[in-house]
């Protein structure tokens, strides 16, 4: 009997112990993250105030364009050149798209192969005003923090992600910029739950567990590379299977001690096998320095068709989410000298102090003349 109630008890014990080890497995029971880590890489991303860069961009799928589609429910694979230009008052993202097969829906949400010839997507930021257009093309759209559409449009970098590099959009909503912040370093620290999972002399591991969403996110940070993201994981839980990843390397020192990769690549997964590979590869690269803000700026070219956004008021915004009517909008044609034609074809002056003491030259002038001559009209009565 003894020896009965002594075994139930070890089996008891054991069936306890393992339960103890799969709740500490489950639970997100590493260490706090040490705040020197957070300092270096807060210090690291302070010394890049202005960047340029030229990106060659790569996909490779083992899956043809429309089962690729149907599964990632992108149109395409991502071929092409990227420009991205950022300094404390422009930004700029730009996206020369090679000519591919896309798998775009029908109104029936059935996929079909179509042909996208080479075009480039440009979205600019400066003066409190979002410029985008499509090129070659001449129709423009222009927005403001009174309506914009974007979450970050530096985000729209597959190497920003992977760099987990945040850029301060200032048109987009708060709630917008915190979503771009729990994606980047150091902001993620005060936002969200990180963990340090384990540190030694050349790299440290930090990680994330959203059990709402059953997503696990591991973060690999170099010491050797200025504190900079060497990959990122996104694993669905409980059993991890892989969701995505960004990888980093051929890491460079820039000027002031900044390290930036040279090579980057995103994996995309599906069902835990690769559905998508791009590679990122940098061709030319600007740091501090006077030349970012000529790659960041943007004026739309003469003979551009813009309709203007930057104008709508709250109520009209909540009128075009009702009902995508913009007839309302003001359109207007960019002229040779950078000024607008408003539809009515008249000339609109460039907003410049010349321009305006012109203007109201012109309307005294116009005012003394009526003056004078309904005084001539009076004597000669």
């Amino acid at each position: 009997m003894q020896r009965t109630i002594s075994r139930t008890m070890l089996i008891n014990f054991c069936y306890f112990c393992i339960l103890i080890m799969m709740a500490i497995r489950n639970s997100n029971c590493f260490a706090e993250v040490p705040p020197r880590l957070i300092d270096e890489i807060e210090n690291s991303r302070k010394k890049i105030h202005s960047l340029y860069l030229k990106i060659r961009y790569d996909t490779e799928s083992p899956y043809k364009i429309l089962k690729y589609a149907k599964l990632t429910n992108h149109l395409r694979l991502k071929k092409g050149i990227e420009i991205v230009a950022f300094n404390p008052n422009l930004q700029l993202h730009r996206f020369n798209y090679e000519e591919s097969q896309i798998a775009p829906k029908d109104k029936q949400g059935n996929r079909r192969i179509e042909t996208s010839p080479e075009h480039e997507v440009l979205t600019a930021t400066g003066e409190g005003l979002n410029k985008n257009i499509v090129l070659p093309g001449n129709i423009g759209i222009m927005y403001s923090k009174n309506f914009y559409p974007f979450e970050n449009i530096l985000n729209r970098s597959y190497y920003f992600r992977a760099n987990a590099i945040y850029v301060d959009d200032p048109l987009a909503s708060e709630e917008a910029k915190v979503n771009a912040k729990k994606t980047t370093l150091p902001e993620a620290f005060s936002l969200l739950n990180l963990k340090l999972e384990k540190e030694n002399e050349n790299e440290f591991v930090v990680s994330y567990t959203n059990e709402e969403y059953a997503v696990k996110i591991i973060y690999v940070i170099s010491k050797k590379y200025g504190f900079r993201v060497k990959t990122i994981d996104y694993f669905n839980l409980p059993d991890l299977r892989p969701l995505s990843s960004y990888r980093c390397t051929d890491f460079r020192l820039l000027s002031d001690q900044v390290w930036l990769p040279f090579k980057a690549e995103y994996i995309q997964y599906h069902d835990g096998m690769i559905s998508s590979r791009t590679f990122m590869k940098v061709l030319e690269v600007e740091l501090n320095n006077d030349n970012v803000a000529k790659h960041a700026e943007f004026q739309f070219a003469p003979g551009t068709q813009v309709t203007d956004f930057s104008g709508v008021t709250p109520k009209q915004a909540e009128e075009i989410d009702r009902t995508n009517n913009i007839s309302f909008l003001p359109e207007y044609t960019i002229a040779a000298d950078g000024s607008i034609i408003d539809k009515q074809l008249k000339m609109v002056p460039k907003s410049s102090p010349k321009y305006i003491w012109a203007i109201i030259l012109i309307n005294v002038l116009l005012i003394l003349g009526l003056m004078a001559y309904f005084l001539y009209k009076k004597k000669t009565k």
